[in-house]
């Protein structure tokens, strides 16, 4: 779903990508460990499913590399979901540094519940999943559900850290659960003549002959150990891990290793999507011959980077781009430098004067860096807005008179029902956090301020870009982050306000440059759909009433044709879920008589009527 972030190992972002391939590195000891990824969509009829992680961060003064493949099927909700919440919910739990078997445990178990929990808007596809985390570049854990697979090379032996959970292994769980396993001639082996798979997230009307506990198992990085092959199905089912072994070895560049057993999967004729992680240079810090400390940019005289950039949809990229560098340094610094600081207005400048003439130099490459580095800072940030409210406890208040998203009177007057909320939601670590938002809460409110600001800031950019169906997609997807504004302090709400209305307007654009096909059109309909349920509760509940005009009487009235234009777009059935919502909300809503959409549930009532009719005769 998401473009590879550029990760500087001192921010803390869990978010990954779907592009197509790149590479970076960590801080290491030594010399850095480094990585890189490929992605190549299946054969089949349907768009990619596969999603990943690659990235280091630092937690607690620790340096954490986290990697994940999630290989969807029917749809790609439940892997995109995965990419942003699993590793979140393991990191956070109070133990992980302690025991961290015991957290990925109770996190992959609870990340599932959420999933179920969530299916009418995630849909009943589901995913599998392999999770690698190194931690301090010495221990290695690795979980996994399904059939993606982590291979460890050590003196160039492979040494598989994943169990492939397939139907016949499994027989008896899945018997014992009520289920079967179908074996039909020129098939493989499925659950309930379905699924290729005996454990996955997801997959609700399978769950009751599923399993989703992981596998997990731990090794100590030494001299010995060279490289992590992280890979989905469609590189296992044509190569074994020891031949996936020799060919990464080839190479001392893991983006390349990845290129080069993704290319002679699809050689060995592979049909299925296509997702390899190689992480190499394990042991550099031990000694270890398989990589070696690159002496130009990569060289550790100079300050250490991760850096990761994509290209389009398929294929693999990756390169030394300094100009992809720069750009992605600078957004990453804006997030950070306070707005009363005169560098604030420099740096700023400086990235916005760069993006432009990218743009206008009229060359494809340079404008799919815009595209790129400009997708991954607003998804970051978009991430960084949750995560200020997320810490001043703004909650959804669901027991609100009239349902729908309540409202917290000042950022620290908790009532009982959000702190039990805050608890559940956030893990027990929530809990001791908040006796400290009261502190805080201020400069919190200002910092999630200045995202949503910046966060506008590069929407329109990837607008001017030609990259509007990427953030509208991203956008859409926010939907967490959309019911907690619904409970934000006025100044942060008019923020969000503000940009929810542009990205509307965005959405309502999306198709009219060029005739889409359509799986594109199928595409765009789910984007549209998506953002109305996540972000018209704002616009109803937001403050944006006479008495505080966020937006002028004009910008309303053209918010309020494009959402009028949007939902005519969709089928009737669709129509009728966010008609609901928007005359529930906007029914409820004490401060707000807007947007105004009379018109479209007129509309809409009358082509069900005409519909029920038509069907009686």
């Amino acid at each position: 779903m998401d473009n590879l972030c550029c990760f500087n190992s001192v921010y803390s972002q869990f978010v990954g990508g779907r592009s197509p391939g790149s590479s970076g590195k960590g801080r290491g000891n030594q010399c850095p460990a480094r990585y890189g990824f490929s992605l190549v969509k299946g054969k089949a009829n349907h768009p990619m499913e596969d999603y990943h992680v690659a990235k280091f961060i630092t937690v607690h003064g620790h340096e954490l590399g986290l990697f994940a493949i999630y290989d969807g099927h029917l749809g790609d909700s439940v892997p995109a979901y995965l990419q942003k919440h699993l590793f979140p919910n393991i990191l956070n739990d109070e133990e992980f540094w302690s025991n961290p078997r015991s957290s990925i445990f109770k996190a992959y178990e609870t990340t599932d519940q959420a999933i179920l929990s969530h299916s009418p808007d995630l849909g009943r596809g589901g995913s599998t999943a392999v999770t690698a985390i190194l931690i301090n570049g010495q221990k290695l854990w690795v979980a996994n559900v399904g059939d993606s697979r982590a291979v460890l090379s050590r003196k160039g032996q492979e040494e598989q850290m994943s169990v492939d959970h397939e139907p016949n292994t499994e027989r008896g769980s899945i018997e014992d659960r009520g289920g079967f396993v179908s074996n039909m001639p020129g098939d493989v082996a499925r659950v309930n003549g379905q699924l290729a798979v005996s454990r996955a997230f997801g997959d609700k009307n399978l769950k009751t002959h599923l399993r989703s506990d992981p596998d997990i198992k731990n090794a100590d990085i030494d001299s010995d150990t060279e490289l992590l092959i992280l890979a989905s199905d469609g590189l296992w089912k044509v190569m074994t891990n020891q031949e996936a072994v020799d060919i990464a070895r080839r190479t001392k560049d893991p983006q390349r290793a990845a290129k080069q057993l993704a290319a002679e999967a699809l050689k060995r004729e592979s049909k299925d999507d296509i997702s390899i992680i190689v992480f190499g240079g394990l042991g550099l810090a031990f000694g270890s011959p398989w990589n070696t400390c690159l002496t130009s940019i990569d060289s550790l005289s100079k300050p250490s980077k991760s850096v990761c950039y994509g290209g389009g949809r398929n294929g693999s990229g990756g390169g030394d781009l300094g100009i992809s560098r720069a750009l992605t340094q600078l957004l990453s610094i804006i997030s950070h430098i306070p707005v009363s600081s005169r560098k604030y207005e420099v740096v700023r400048s400086l990235a916005e004067k760069l993006i432009d003439e990218n743009h206008w130099e009229g060359i494809e490459e340079l404008r799919e860096v815009n595209r790129t580095v400009l997708s991954t800072a607003f998804n970051r940030t978009i991430g960084q807005i949750e995560a200020r409210m997320l810490d001043l406890g703004f909650l959804q208040d669901d027991d609100d008179e009239g349902g729908g998203g309540g409202s917290v009177n000042g950022p620290v007057e908790f009532r009982l029902g959000q702190i039990v909320r805050a608890v559940r939601f956030l893990g027990e670590s929530a809990y001791s956090r908040l006796g400290r938002v009261k502190e805080g809460a201020n400069q919190t409110r200002i910092s999630a301020e200045k995202l949503a600001a910046e966060a506008l800031w590069l929407a329109e950019k990837m607008a001017s870009c030609g990259c509007r169906s990427e953030a509208c997609r991203r956008w859409a997807s926010a939907d967490q982050l959309g019911r907690l504004s619904l409970a934000a302090e006025p100044q942060l709400q008019g923020s969000l306000v503000k940009l929810a209305a542009f990205m509307f307007k965005q959405c309502r654009e999306m198709g009219k440059e060029e005739e889409a096909e359509s799986e594109r059109r199928r595409r765009q309909m789910q984007t549209k759909l998506k953002m109305l349920n996540s972000w018209l509760p704002l616009l109803c509940r937001g403050i944006n009433g006479t008495d505080a005009p966020i937006l002028s009487t004009g910008e309303r009235r053209e918010v309020e044709s494009a959402l009028e234009e949007m939902i005519a777009t969709l089928q009737q059935d669709d129509q009728e879920q966010v008609l609901a919502l928007w005359l529930h909300h906007f029914t409820y809503s004490p401060s707000s008589d807007w947007p105004e959409l009379h018109a479209s549930y007129t509309r809409w009532y009358t082509a069900s009527r005409k519909l029920s009719v038509h069907r009686h005769h």
